[in-house]
């Protein structure tokens, strides 16, 4: 699918963006060389030019003529080593670049207790320059004590769930107290209590404003599960730390872009790990993101359980600027439960028609003066323990618009409407690779046969048949990042000999058409 690197100022604009971010473990790391000249012993370079000998791309410190950079790119020599310089061209890797699962990354030592671990991210985030233990206990036990306390989140009342206390925070106390032989019951945070299930690159949530001007490179997004403190066992509850992408301009698009893209010419394995680490510690890093609250780039951080407490439950929390703290939030795009099935959640529908269809929408706090979004969103569980929830209300008059906001609810995008068993990424034991729900691979398994099929769902209000392959999707739309056919959605004029006269028409190249497609039915989305 994907052909090319972009080629003249995109590729030297990736390369200048992958010496910034890498150059600390340059040899370790792999870098564009598109577009870079060869060393030529003769010529004069510039502080900050680049240039390629061998396999290796350099990069000047100050001016020089005559040094060889391979020779002279010690401590205080002419030359900074960026990297080994990537293939030029390879497709997409959705298992490398947009949706990581390999055992050789999840089960490492990075992801266990290093720089891809839960605990590393928290600390990350805290407001604390070095968090000490104690500090990094307030900070985690704020956060899921909000599950033993009601909140009231725009007047949407939420509800305690006890078995966190039960299966999480109790265990993880009496185990720490025993590895403590006694003497503390602070938390251990040695104790693997989340385990790291996927990270993900959600370019296909990049945002622009009503000028077309990037204002959002997309998210990227570490997936883990709740594990019982006390045997590792995993429970079936998600935590999804979710990160914004910064990006101001086309070229800072392209950079996130080609950064991930770059992971997928390495082999899984030690090397691309640390690419990783490289990549993904420019948004999980400590201030990386000064007027964000603490600095941390984090959008919000999501919990999706069902073992606490019934019915099945998902949650929003937000940085704090005033405390620093994880602070529920409402949930993104979803009007409280109590509004599904009601007028109120007809009149919305249908007084944002346009709005929805065209994918610009964002469902508001309130709405007629009545609370619209919910301090949680409940998955109803019937028969056969299959999710319920699809969003609909009397005389509502355009269908589309209907699932178009109930898909891009939490409920609805983990429910009816996607035909989702609660989870797009399932809980996972070490040693085994994650599954992934039919809406993201796109195919489902026929029992009857054996083999993969087309993924379709039956709309909960039509019986329309919808087919979903999202990761396809996103795939897509990476590629079409890398190869900029959004901004080259037009060809040449062409004339049009029709039997009354000639006309000239411009013809929209089909993937130009179809990412303006997809990228439409994103705007909206948050989940």
């Amino acid at each position: 699918m994907y052909q090319s690197f972009r080629a003249g100022a995109s590729a030297l604009a990736l390369a200048v963006a992958a010496t910034c971010s890498f150059s600390a473990s340059a040899q370790t790391v792999q870098v564009s060389c598109s577009g870079v000249s060869e060393w030529v012993p003769a010529n004069a370079y510039a502080a900050g030019a680049q240039v390629v000998e061998g396999t290796q791309r350099y990069t000047a410190k100050w001016w020089n003529q005559n040094s060889q950079p391979s020779t002279h790119s010690s401590e205080w020599g002419e030359w900074t080593l960026d990297g080994e310089c990537l293939p030029e061209f390879h497709e997409v890797v959705i298992e490398k670049e947009l949706m990581i699962r390999d055992l050789s990354v999840v089960d490492s030592e990075h992801a266990i207790s290093g720089a891809l671990s839960w605990n590393h991210l928290i600390e990350q985030m805290m407001p604390q320059e070095n968090p000490t233990d104690a500090e990094k206990e307030v900070f985690v036990m704020h956060w899921l004590n909000s599950f033993l306390n009601q909140q009231v989140i725009n007047e949407d009342v939420v509800g305690v769930r006890p078995g966190i206390n039960s299966l999480i925070i109790e265990p993880w106390r009496g185990r720490s107290f025993s590895m403590s032989q006694g003497t503390s019951d602070a938390l251990n945070f040695d104790i693997e209590v989340f385990r790291l299930l996927a990270i993900a690159y959600r370019p296909d949530l990049h945002k622009r404003d009503a000028a077309g001007n990037v204002i959002s490179g997309g998210e990227a997004r570490f997936v883990f599960s709740f594990n019982q403190p006390s045997n590792g066992g995993t429970l079936p509850a998600k935590v999804i730390f979710e990160y914004g992408l910064e990006a101001n301009s086309e070229e800072e698009l392209l950079e996130w872009a080609e950064a991930f893209h770059a992971l997928g010419a390495l082999e899984f394995g030690e090397q691309y790990n640390q690419q990783l680490i490289e990549l993904t510690s420019r948004f999980t890093g400590k201030n990386v993101v000064p007027h964000k609250p603490n600095g941390s780039a984090l959008n919000q951080l999501r919990t999706n359980e069902l073992p606490f407490d019934d019915p099945w439950q998902l949650r929003e929390f937000k940085l704090s600027a005033e405390t620093g703290l994880l602070e529920p939030a409402t949930v993104a795009q979803t009007p409280a439960d109590s509004v599904n099935g009601t007028q109120l959640f007809a009149d919305y529908v249908n007084s944002a028609e346009a709005e929805i269809l065209d994918g610009s929408y964002e469902v508001p706090l309130t709405f007629a003066g009545e609370p619209l979004l919910g301090g949680a969103s409940d998955v109803e569980i019937g028969a056969f323990a299959m999710p319920i929830s699809a969003w609909d209300g009397p005389g509502i008059e355009n269908n589309e618009a209907r699932h178009i906001v109930s898909l891009n609810t939490c409920s609805g995008c983990h429910g009816t409407e996607t035909d989702t068993e609660f989870n797009h990424v399932e809980q996972r034991a070490a040693g085994e690779v994650a599954v992934l729900s039919p809406f993201l691979t796109g195919v489902e398994r026929n029992l009857s046969t054996g083999e993969d099929e087309p993924f379709f769902v039956e709309d909960p209000v039509t019986g329309e048949l919808r087919r979903f392959q999202e990761l396809d999707d996103r795939q897509f739309i990476l590629s079409c990042l890398l190869e900029d056919c959004a901004s080259t959605a037009e060809v040449q004029p062409v004339m049009l000999r029709t039997l009354s006269a000639t006309t000239t028409s411009t013809v929209t190249s089909s993937s130009a058409a179809r990412y303006k497609e997809l990228m439409k039915s994103r705007r909206a989305r948050a989940h």
